[in-house]
């Protein structure tokens, strides 16, 4: 993990493409495997986020159902996602989302297995509604060319600045 790497006792670190509140994200169309296909410019939308294991434990988003984001999510593996409670709420009211599969065009398709649930996110402000989620694992994601981070610490935060930059 970040911490155990970086040799901060009792912090977290974790990467995502958008991190809230910055005013800028990416969002697009999916589908859900094997419902019948919508017409064109009627898919559901989401927001879509790359992110690394440690960022839902740094951010604290409570993960509500499932599995999250971790270290076998890599290139080679089997393709995943998890999904906002907005989404699952919407999506699936009345089956398990965990298990389903979500099919997005992004450069590549991405078919993805839902493995987890996390909590909303309120992406724009604290005065916004949250938005319905697609969060990719950070290697499956294709043409990823930047990250935020985001880094918990219960000291000076600025006293980190070197270690990060390093």
């Amino acid at each position: 993990s970040h911490s155990s790497r970086l040799g901060w006792a009792g912090k977290s670190a974790g990467a995502v493409t958008w991190l809230p509140f910055g005013g800028l994200g990416s969002a697009t169309r999916y589908v859900v495997a094997g419902r019948p296909a919508p017409q064109p410019g009627q898919e559901p939308g989401a927001d879509v986020r790359a992110v690394d294991p440690g960022y839902f434990r740094t951010m604290k988003i409570p993960l509500l159902r499932g599995a999250s984001i971790s270290e076998r999510d890599t290139r080679d593996s089997r393709t995943v996602v998890v999904i906002s409670q907005s989404l699952a709420r919407t999506q699936f009211p009345d089956v398990d989302p965990i298990g389903q599969r979500i099919i997005m065009e992004w450069g590549d398709t991405l078919n993805a297995e839902i493995i987890g649930v996390v909590g909303d996110v309120r992406g724009k402000g604290l005065d916004s509604l949250p938005r319905e989620t697609l969060y990719w694992a950070l290697p499956q994601f294709p043409g990823q060319r930047f990250m935020s981070l985001a880094v918990r610490t219960t000291g000076d935060p600025m006293r980190l600045a070197g270690a990060l930059r390093a």
